[in-house]
Order: structure tokens, then sequence, then C-alpha cells
């Protein structure tokens, strides 16, 4: 008994080892694996354009940026499921490479929803680029294309043949001496002839509807790699891992020290780590396929304040605040922010200019044209007229939204209203022609027509134009467009309605501007189908001319400027006399309240300096009130 007692002992203290030795590998191999899934899902919750810097988005390099350019660089969905989703954020993104380089081969990996197209950029320079689409929408047929810097097509090339379905796609463009070819799912879909610069940028381009790019293998014309990129956040990697592996073996350790038992404190944490693990892979694929495809903000966040977390969920909220905005992260965040692609904006020559985010007076004086930005409050109106007086000319006020504003303009001389000055102004004959412009992004009738009767007015626009739709309910823009037309004709200002445009690749405003046109009809005031215009046959695809559905390039603006300018002469013909004339309205040789408040104010002006020397700026100023 003696024996077999001495020799069993041994025996089972050697398989307590062997257990309590399985258990502790368990152990570190589930914390590795906990460890794993953690960093994958930080990162994935972190996974934004701005870390990645060598992709910049050309929405974010305009002077007059539009809504989304910010959002997008910001926020998680242009990178969903660690793919690069153009159709994010309002689509018609454009994400070029932070590469100045010779191109060669060109691989990459693209899927396309219905009614979509995708555009390769390359050859791209500060004078223009080249470019290559493919596409499932019939009204954007798939081609080779050069264009004009501002996005005008010079000469295009159908690529035939080519009909792609729903699903993802392999692409290879290369060059063969001075041709560029064109391959699609393993078929050469054509040859066209282009000679690589020596000198560009690349870059991916889409419309509003789903083109996502994945694994972009870019070279030079050495063959050397350039970029491979597959959009997965590569910056949370091994420290993070580390880091949080070892906090994994620290909190085991302090347990296991503490419990009495051992074998109980093994196995209740292997317990606690396949929950960890379990928990984390649930989550992680609820973010991954569902989450991060989401916009989750509780109500529209004002320009350029996505990051404040006042304007999302709480789920959202709570996910930021536990796998996004770590301490040992924010670093990285901190030094992203403030990156500039100084050798893209360079090479491309993209000026730094003055933003105008206030009321823009174009006039042209001395001959040449002269851009103040003026402040939307009355005093400062007052202050600058009385500086700066009005010669005799028309006065033309625009009023608008945000596409009237000139959002998405490269510079502000490329704003529609800008434009129009500029053309009006061309052969005026003498004749000076100011153009206010006090659109405001994201107004609607009702909040144009509280800054016309406060403030705007001090301007005494000899012509009103009114471009307006897509910010309006439907059910109230009759009123404010009633409303807007009342106060005009109580300043004796002629009128004139724009139907602001959308993009023809949707159709959600036909409603005002049936309500527009039967305004313009009751009434009798000119309209223009500025929508009609820039969705028809010849120009909808002359060019790139939207950022999004609203918002109009600088080609686009180009377009509608050209168009509003020949209604208005059209409209209104002979250097605008016909305004004026009407303007102060003779009715059996009397003038009207407004021919005699200007009356008024000459008869001031003249007999003041005569009686009591030159009034005061403060004096001067109250003329401008009727």
């Amino acid at each position: 008994m003696l024996t077999k007692t001495l020799t069993s002992e041994p025996v089972g203290k050697i398989k307590a080892r062997g257990v309590a030795r399985s258990n502790l590998i368990l152990n570190l191999f589930f914390s590795a694996v906990a460890a794993l899934i953690l960093t994958e899902v930080v990162g994935y919750s972190r996974n934004i354009l701005l870390l990645h810097p060598e992709w910049i988005s050309s929405k974010r390099l305009l002077a007059n940026a539009p809504m989304g350019a910010d959002e997008a660089y910001f926020s998680r969905n242009i990178l969903n499921r660690n793919r690069l989703n153009l159709h994010a954020w309002h689509g018609f993104n454009e994400i070029l490479l932070d590469r100045v380089f010779s191109l060669g081969p060109l691989r990459f990996k693209f899927f396309l929803g219905d009614n979509a197209y995708l555009n390769i950029v390359f050859n791209k320079n500060k004078d223009s680029f080249c470019g290559v689409r493919f596409s499932r929408n019939p009204k954007f047929p798939s081609m080779f294309f050069q264009a004009r810097t501002d996005g005008e097509f010079l000469l295009h090339k159908p690529i035939q043949n080519l009909v792609l379905s729903q699903g993802w796609h392999a692409s290879r463009m290369t060059f063969e001496g001075k041709s560029l070819v064109v391959e699609c799912d393993g078929i050469v879909r054509g040859k066209f002839p282009v000679e690589p610069l020596r000198q560009q940028v690349i870059g991916f381009r889409s419309g509003n509807n789903v083109a996502i790019v994945d694994d972009v293998e870019v070279s030079d014309s050495d063959g050397k790699l350039v970029q491979r990129e597959n959009f997965r956040n590569h910056r949370t990697g091994w420290l993070f891992y580390f880091t949080a592996f070892a906090s994994l073996l620290s909190l085991n350790a302090l347990i296991f020290h503490f419990c009495r038992n051992r074998r109980t404190a093994l196995f209740s944490l292997i317990s606690l780590e396949l929950f960890l693990i379990f928990v984390l892979f649930i989550y992680g694929c609820f973010d991954y396929y569902f989450w991060s495809y989401g916009y989750r903000y509780k109500r529209p966040a004002p320009w350029g304040t996505v990051r404040d977390l006042n304007y999302t969920t709480l789920a959202e909220k709570l996910r930021i605040l536990f796998f996004t905005r770590f301490p040992f992260y924010d670093r990285e965040y901190t030094r992203w922010m403030s990156y500039s692609p100084v050798e893209l904006i360079r090479f491309l020559q993209i000026p730094s200019v003055a933003k105008y985010e206030h009321i823009m007076v174009i006039r042209n004086d001395s001959g040449a044209l002269r851009m103040d930005d003026v402040i939307d409050a009355g005093p400062d109106i007052q202050s600058y007229l009385a500086e700066n007086p009005f010669r005799q000319g028309t006065r033309i006020l625009f009023l608008g939204t945000s596409q009237m504003w000139g959002s998405g303009a490269a510079s502000p001389k490329e704003r529609i209203a800008s434009k129009v000055s500029s053309l009006l102004n061309t052969g005026a004959s003498g004749r000076n022609i100011y153009v206010i412009n006090a659109s405001k992004r994201g107004s609607n009738s009702f909040e144009l027509l509280s800054s016309c009767k406060d403030h705007l007015y001090l301007f005494r626009p000899d012509l009103i134009i009114l471009d307006l739709s897509n910010n309006d309910d439907a059910r109230s823009f009759d009123k404010g467009l009633r409303s807007l037309l009342e106060w005009t004709a109580s300043i004796h200002s002629k009128t004139l309605f724009i139907l602001e445009a959308n993009s023809p690749e949707v159709d959600k405003i036909r409603d005002r501007h049936a309500i527009m046109r039967n305004i313009s009809t009751q009434y009798h005031v000119p309209l223009l189908d500025l929508n009609g215009y820039l969705t028809s046959d010849g120009v909808y695809d002359s060019g790139f001319l939207w950022w999004d559905l609203v918002h109009l390039t600088s080609y686009g603006q180009e377009l509608a400027a050209e168009f509003i300018a020949k209604g208005i002469r059209d409209h209104f013909p002979s250097n605008f006399e016909k305004i004026l004339n009407e303007t102060n309205a003779k009715w059996d040789h009397h003038t009207t309240a407004l021919g005699h408040r200007m009356l008024a104010d000459k008869l001031y002006e003249k007999l003041v300096p005569l009686l009591f020397g030159s009034p005061s700026k403060q004096q001067a100023s109250t003329l401008q009130k009727p």
C-alpha cells in the first residue's frame, strides 16, 4: 500500500501540473486572440480618410467647398468595409493620389450599382486631365475622354461593346508607346491615342450612385511600385496590439495572484476571455456590415460640425468614446488634421484665395471687375455704401441658396454671380452693372425675405433674381414666393425667377418647380429654366458639372452663368434701359415713390454741402433707408 501511494502521488502532481500548463497556454492563446480582435475592432472604428493622407479629396481643395467635403474626411462612411465608397456624403467624390509621377501600370477592382459610373482620372496637371469612364448608366456611357481642368470635355471616344453587370470587376490600364490600353475583367476593351505625361496626378471620381474601389496597385513608368492600397487602417497596428495584449496579461496576473484557488481562477479567466472574444466578434461584425454604413446623426449638423458629438445619436457617442477616442492615439488625429498636400497643391497650381463668406458685391467702376466682401448686416452695408457709393448704373441682386452662393467653385471669380457680372459688363456701353450676391447657404425663401426687409433693401436693386427650390418645403413655398414678390413690388424692382437646378441623376424638386412656374404665370414674372438647360441633351454630359446633387463645379457654374446672362439680356434688353425706365416708372409724367426717394437723395446730396458743409458718414448712411 505504501509503495502504491508513493508511486501514484507524483503521477497526480504531474497531471495537475500538465493541466495547469495547458490552461495557462490556453489562457495566453485566448488573450492573444482577444487582443487581436480588439485591435481590428478599434482599427476599423477609427478608419477614416483623415488617416490616409496619401489620398486627397478634391472637394477640400476648392475655395468654396460644397457640402460633404469635410464630413467625408472625418466620418467613416467613405471607407465603409475598408473600401473607397465614392458615393458616400452626397456622391460625386474625386479622390486623388497625393503623388506626382509618371504613370505606368494601374490595377484596381471596382463595384458599380444600378445606374452608377466610375471615372479613372490620369494625366492630370494644372491645365487638363484625361480619364476613362466605366458605366452602368445609359445616360453616361463608358468612354475615354480629355478635359479642361474645370471639367469641360475636349474630346471623348466611346468604349464599344462593354456591358457591365452589377458586381465586382477587375481593371488594368497601361501605356504601350503613345496609346493607353484599357482592360476590364481580363479583356482588352480599347486602345486610345494618348501620351503619358512625365509628371501627373491620378485619382478616382464617381457620380451619385454606388461606386466602390478597392485593391489599388499603382506603378510608375519604370515599373516601380508607387502605392498599394486596400483602404484598411494600418496605423492602429502592432503597437496597439501589444499594448492590448500586455494589458490583458496584466489583468490575468492580477486576478490570478489574488485568487486562492488557482485552478478556479484559470477556468474563470478562460471563460471571461471567451466571452470577451464572442462580444467583440459580434460587435465587430455588426459594425462592419451595418453600423458603419449609416449616417448616425440625430439631426442635421450645421456646416462643418460633423465631429461635434452633440449631433450624433447616443449609440454613436458610445462607440466613439469606447473605440475611437483613445488618448493613446489622439496624436494621430492631431498630426493629420494639420496635414496639407503641399506638393499636390503646388503642382496643380491651386491658388490660396479669399473665401468671400458674406455678401459679394461685384462692381466695374474702374473698368476692371472688383469683388467686395460685405458683412450681411444693416450697419455694415450702410458703411460700405457710404464709403463705396454706386455710380449711375444697374443694380442686380441675386437671392438664392448655396448653389447661387457659389459652393463648388474653385475660386470666387468662378462663381455664377461673378461670371454673370463679367458677361453683362462686357459690351455694356459704359454703363456700370453692379451685381450683389446676397445668397445664403442653407437658406430658403422665408429667411431671404427676412434679410430683404431687414437690410438688403439698402442696395436699392433694379433687378432681383430669385434662384430657389431646393431648401424650401413644398407646403409653404407658394407663400414664401408670393411674399418675396410683394416685397420686390414695394421697392419697385423688377423680378426674374430661376428654377434651381439639380443633377439629372436625381428628380426631387419637380413639385417646387411647378409652384414657381404657376406663380410666374400668375404674376407675369419672367422665368429661366436653369434645371432644364443643365439637364438637356448636349449639356448634361459635356463635362463634369456637379460636385453633388445640388452644387456645380466651376464648369457647371460657367454654363449656368452663360444661360442666366443670356436670359437677362433676352428679358431686359438694350443695356437694361428697360429696367431703369420701368423702375423709375413715369405715370403721367409723375414718378413713383422710389423715384421721389431718388430725387430727394440727389437734392439732399447737393443742398447739404452748400448749406451746412459735407454730411457726416452717419448722416449719409441714413439716405439709404426708405
